[in-house]
């Protein structure tokens, strides 16, 4: 039996600036379009925070491999961002 859970989650991720908010942001809303049909991912960018809504019914399970989804792609994307902003 599959139990579908009502979700509704917000994470705010603090960015080093504004321009590394708006990076992760515009990668993330290519993430979002990959989630679960069931699932609504909504990504903005608001100062120096990338904010991430998560609403939908789905299983605690897809919830959270979303989840680890956006947190995996953050991770890359800072890895990248931080390789770029080393001084020369």
């Amino acid at each position: 039996m599959n139990i579908l859970n009502k979700i509704a989650l917000t994470v705010k991720i603090h960015c080093k600036n504004e321009k590394h908010a708006n990076i992760l942001q515009k990668i993330l809303l290519i993430e979002d379009k990959f989630a679960p049909p069931a699932i609504k991912v909504k990504t903005f960018s608001q100062q120096n925070y990338v904010i991430s809504v998560i609403e939908g019914r789905e299983k605690v399970e897809t919830v959270l491999s979303t989840l680890n989804d956006i947190f995996e792609t953050i991770k890359l994307i800072n890895s990248i961002y931080d390789i770029v902003e080393q001084p020369q």
